[in-house]
């Protein structure tokens, strides 16, 4: 017995070494990186395999002779044996079939369109059920007040996007160019502040003191009001001279049978009108 079990150890022995093999670790689905190896070489799987081999004949001859004299059960000893022959013979072939990954299907170019029409849609579930590491963007939630919903309403029309390129897979993981349009927040609301400063300029050159400041000598609130929805009015005729396009290559990854997009900070960015996210 005392043979069987060294002859047992050494077998387990080579089954590890096997699994320790990065290699042989797959996920028992359809994609295999095969391995390359050099022509004329003989490579550690055909080693191993000799070696299990001779260590089997030997352990074979052991488990007969411990049989005979009755010490062992032979039935047993060699089902054991068959079993961490197995076991080993597994490791190899792991080994040498290399690292196994899902099999892709599907366009990661197409999970880029339906997001983003979703998003010029306004259909913000359909959009965020694109995106694997966000719920939510926050572009669903209009702003409050009628000054800042125009504002709002003027980034969601800008919205347009263009696919610049082929979708590149690399194995799970695959990056799509997007050619992305939007109004610049910062630059339209630059060019309201100035020309609300205008119109407050004009408004007191032609009324009175009493109908532009309180008794502290500051704006009435209605007169900045009326200075500020008059200003907006006016850019927002030409909201179109604020749009910026941005370049962004988005990330995607594939689980669960489909490509879902690793959203970003440049694409939060750019969706927010080129605000901070």
């Amino acid at each position: 017995m005392k043979h069987f079990k060294r002859y047992g150890s050494l077998l387990c022995v080579l089954a590890g070494l096997g699994c320790i093999q990065p290699s042989a670790h797959g996920t028992w689905q359809s994609y295999v990186d095969n391995t390359l190896k050099p022509e004329g070489k003989i490579s550690i799987e055909l080693i191993l395999v000799a070696a299990v081999f001779i260590i089997m004949i030997i352990a074979l001859v052991s488990i007969v002779r411990q049989g005979k004299s009755g010490r062992i059960n032979v039935g047993w000893a060699a089902l054991s044996l068959l079993f961490s022959a197995l076991a080993v013979f597994c490791s190899i072939l792991g080994l040498s079939a290399g690292t196994v990954y899902t099999k892709v299907s599907g366009d990661p170019a197409d999970t880029v369109k339906a997001f983003f029409d979703a998003v010029i849609a306004q259909d913000y579930e359909t959009a965020y059920s694109h995106l694997d590491n966000y719920s939510t963007l926050g572009l669903e939630n209009p702003p409050e007040g009628e000054n800042a919903r125009l504002a709002y309403d003027a980034l969601q029309k800008s919205y347009s996007y263009s696919v610049s390129g082929k979708a590149e897979i690399d194995r799970l993981e695959a990056t799509v160019p997007v050619r992305l349009r939007y109004l610049d927040l910062p630059s339209f609301e630059k060019s309201v502040a100035s020309r609300t400063n205008d119109n407050l300029a004009e408004f007191v050159k032609n009324n009175p003191i009493s109908m532009v400041y309180d008794e502290n000598d500051q704006y009435l609130p209605s007169v900045t009001e009326k200075a500020y929805s008059d200003a907006l009015a006016f850019v927002l005729n030409k909201a179109d001279t604020y749009y910026s396009t941005t370049e962004l290559i988005l990330k995607l990854e594939y689980k669960d049978g489909q490509w879902y997009i690793l959203s970003d900070e440049l694409l939060h960015k750019a969706l927010a009108g080129n605000t901070i996210y």
